[in-house]
């Protein structure tokens, strides 16, 4: 029988799995991070490849030339960034209201959910915008003089595909960086009020030393006298 009258069953050792933040549940929450950057992903590559605008190209002397401004080109690709930019920051507030303990690998999991999110954006993007044949080459051949066609919708700007995940992980480290600076902020007003609660008390009892009666100071005064050989008159 134990001493205090306690179980004799042996207690269960803990385990990594017991504690709230275990590397299984951070490894399982960075699985359905990627899930759903992976559908998000799909889902932005259906808006890109509808709202996108078109290169529209016009056949000249059996050549291909810009019907409309180069500029147009570009749209697609500034739609797209704009696309994949929210997406970080909607996963970037996701992960924060879900987690208050950001540590590297759910940082490594979310840039890796948003690279895999931003190819499956540009995939089925070209996908729903030029259809199964894909881009193809251009060609004038068979086209009539002086007609104007939209060319199929492309990408020419592969760092675009890393907006996803270099927001998203700026967006987390910065609030990190933020949460810290507030905590040592918050220390240091921690210790500064206990150092003031520690030096009060001893400030109080150096006065209190330093103070002493008037029947202290007579006796002072007589104690010298005699070591004068003449004793002075008390004064009270």
């Amino acid at each position: 029988m134990p001493v205090g009258g306690g179980s004799c069953r042996p207690q269960r050792a803990m385990t990594s799995d017991d504690a709230p933040h275990s590397s299984k549940t951070r490894l399982r929450f960075v699985a359905w991070v990627l899930l759903g950057c992976a559908v998000l992903g799909g889902i932005v590559g259906v808006v890109w490849g509808l709202i996108a605008p078109r290169t529209q190209l016009t056949v000249r002397e059996g050549e291909l030339f810009y019907a409309s401004v180069r500029e147009d080109a570009v749209g697609g690709v500034l739609s797209l960034a704009c696309l994949l930019f929210a997406c970080a920051v909607a996963t970037a507030v996701f992960v924060l209201a879900r987690r208050t303990q950001i540590t590297e690998v759910l940082l490594v999991g979310v840039a890796a959910a948003g690279f895999v999110g931003s190819v499956l954006a540009w995939r089925v993007g070209l996908l729903v915008a030029n259809g199964v044949d894909g881009i193809g080459e251009l060609s004038a051949q068979g086209r009539p003089e002086g007609v104007t066609f939209s060319a199929p919708l492309q990408m020419d700007a592969p760092g675009v595909l890393g907006i996803w995940s270099f927001v998203s992980v700026f967006v987390l480290a910065f609030v990190v960086w933020l949460r810290a600076r507030r905590s040592r902020r918050r220390l240091h007003a921690i210790i500064d009020q206990a150092n003031a609660i520690q030096s009060t008390p001893s400030k109080r009892l150096r006065l209190a030393s330093g103070r002493t009666t008037a029947g202290e100071r007579s006796q002072r005064c007589v104690r010298w006298s005699e070591s004068r050989g003449r004793r002075a008159p008390v004064q009270w």
